[in-house]
């Protein structure tokens, strides 16, 4: 196995018999929890919970496996009793939230963990009844779960015979691979690049609005069944995040609009486009020498940054690699982009990127390594609680890419590609939240075709990026290539994003003004993530998520910061 794919052996090495035997086991398992699930107390769904947590290695294996070789015989195999495990944990976690909110205060579990309560009894309050619940979570099997794994298979089969140089003749490239094209500095390689995924686009463009239909209409048929007036409002309290912060968040946001415009435009002068930026021009480097890396001196660069930022940060970086939690290299039946899957009963995580060599990849493993950072912080938190909201989990990993991308300020080529990737946080993302605003607008009333979602996507980018995209280069497939859109039952999986590189500059100013104490009070912070409103968590570090000062701050230290080319 090489080193740039993920060991999982501390799982299984392969679907043997001992996968087949625990498999069994925690099936069988899973199966008398969830008959008894409705004649269970507090405390007894509370351990049948953590019990199933402890017993979930060969579903997280499972998982794991699927996302590198979405076609493996083995995960076709046992996925059905490995997605049983995972419906009982959903039935039991409801049935202990919905006794939650009835429970007596004084009881030894609330005196335990009394940090909790308060989230229990405001989830109860919007679940439903015990058996339309259990019975809507076995339909999303073969709804909404289903529409997510046939779009994972469609995009990780997908690809293009392409030549890197002309003259060359064409080889098989993954869909990843060609993406990652779009960071080459050569202008010509990037939009023959952009051209070929289109083209690959275009082949399965209609199954995948299906798949955005399903999982999107699913979500608007629950959202009142669960006592919401939207799907957004109903994101927004599973995010523990309310109105008022993504209201102050993204009045600020549309104010600072036109710096990163006009950064834009700047950057298309200085690669010769005349029209404005191509979307596939975003992100390539404007400086000729920009570096690239190999795997082992990314692995190197970043052990040494985070060493120096912190020797606990530097010794969690080194143990990954050594302990290849990562799997890097693009290869035809991996799903794309980048995620991080915690194992904390292993003490573990496993991350997943599609690494080519640029910056970008680079800032991307950082970005996943925060994730994992933070989860270890959680490892002692009962699996039942340990559910961080997502703003608060995107600010710990876009953290790890603040502290990278200030170790490299002083090399322009670096800073400029950090900040085309700010530039993709604030304006990409804020067309992505348009887009599926629109989306669900519509989807109310009909399924939309694939047409009018590359129409929709196009209105989102123009809207977001002015006249800082060239109209005749934008992206009407993007859609199609976020995974984010098609998660069950998570939906705006855009905002906490730009939360995140907001939130992370304030973090990075509380670091600067008392550099010695900050670490203890980041670890006390992640620590306590599981537990309170995103508002609350923020007041932790002496922070007012309703402020327009703070949201004014932060993009402030955010120009700052880039000053140079804005």
């Amino acid at each position: 196995m090489t080193e740039n794919r993920w060991d999982l052996s501390l799982l299984y090495p392969a679907f043997n018999a001992e996968f087949e035997k625990d498999l069994s086991a925690a099936a069988q398992k899973a199966e008398e929890l969830s008959a008894q699930a409705g004649r269970l107390d507090l405390q007894q769904l509370f351990d049948g919970y953590n019990l199933l947590a402890d017993l979930s290695s060969p579903a997280d294996y499972l998982e794991l496996v699927q996302m590198t070789d979405t076609e493996d015989a083995g995960v076709k195999r046992h996925a059905q009793a490995a997605a049983g495990l995972r419906r009982a944990q959903a039935q039991l976690k409801s049935a202990f939230m919905r006794k939650a909110a009835g429970a007596p205060h004084d009881m030894p579990l609330w005196e335990k963990h009394p940090q909790y309560r308060e989230d229990c009894v405001s989830i109860s309050a919007h679940l439903l009844p015990e058996n339309l619940e259990s019975t809507v979570r076995m339909m999303q099997q073969n709804g909404s779960h289903a529409w997510q794994s046939l779009r994972n298979s469609l995009d990780a089969a997908a690809g293009a015979d392409f030549a890197l140089e002309e003259g060359e003749p064409p080889r098989p490239w993954s869909l990843s691979a060609l993406r990652n094209l779009m960071f080459h500095p050569a202008a010509d390689v990037r939009r023959r690049a952009f051209e070929a995924e289109k083209g690959c686009y275009q082949q399965y463009q209609r199954p995948m609005a299906a798949c955005l239909n399903g999982v999107k209409g699913e979500g608007i048929a629950l959202a009142p069944l669960r006592g919401f007036d939207s799907v957004l409002a109903q994101m927004l309290h599973e995010n523990r995040m309310d109105s008022l912060t993504l209201d102050a968040m993204l009045k600020a946001l549309k104010k600072h609009l036109p710096t990163f415009r006009a950064y834009l435009k700047k950057k298309a002068v200085l690669l010769g486009c005349g029209n404005g930026l191509a979307y596939c021009d975003l992100l390539a480097p404007v400086y000729r020498d920009a570096p690239q890396y190999s795997f082992e001196q990314a692995r190197d660069l970043l052990i040494g940054v985070f060493q120096d930022f912190s020797p606990e940060m530097g010794r969690h970086f080194e143990r990954a690699f050594r302990e290849r939690w990562i799997d890097a290299e693009p290869r035809p039946g991996k799903i794309g982009g980048a995620l991080c899957c915690d194992l904390p009963g292993k003490g573990q995580s496993r991350i997943l990127v599609n690494f080519s060599g640029s910056f970008s990849n680079v800032r991307s493993i950082a970005h996943e390594m925060g994730h994992a950072f933070h989860g270890q912080h959680t490892i002692g938190v009962p699996a039942i609680f340990r559910d961080a909201p997502t703003p608060v989990c995107e600010s710990a990993a876009i953290f790890n890419e603040t502290v990278l991308q200030q170790a490299v300020s002083d090399n322009a080529a670096l800073l400029e590609i950090g900040l085309a990737e700010a530039a993709q946080t604030i304006v990409d993302i804020y067309s992505r939240y348009l887009f599926e605003d629109a989306v669900f607008d519509i989807r109310k009333n009909r399924p939309l075709d694939a047409g009018e979602l590359c129409r929709l996507m196009e209105e989102a980018q123009a809207e977001a990026y002015g006249d800082g995209l060239d109209p005749n280069g934008r992206h009407p497939y993007m859609w199609m290539c976020k995974p984010h859109y098609y998660i069950p039952d998570y939906h705006y999986y855009n905002f906490p994003y730009i939360f995140g590189l907001l939130f992370a500059k304030g973090l990075y100013s509380v670091y600067r003004r008392q550099p010695q104490q900050f670490m203890p009070r980041y670890r006390d912070f992640l620590r306590q993530s599981c537990a309170g409103s995103v508002y609350q968590m923020a007041l932790r570090m002496n922070i007012d998520l309703h402020s327009g000062d703070f949201w004014e701050q932060a993009f402030s230290t955010l120009e700052d910061e880039y000053a140079c080319f804005l």
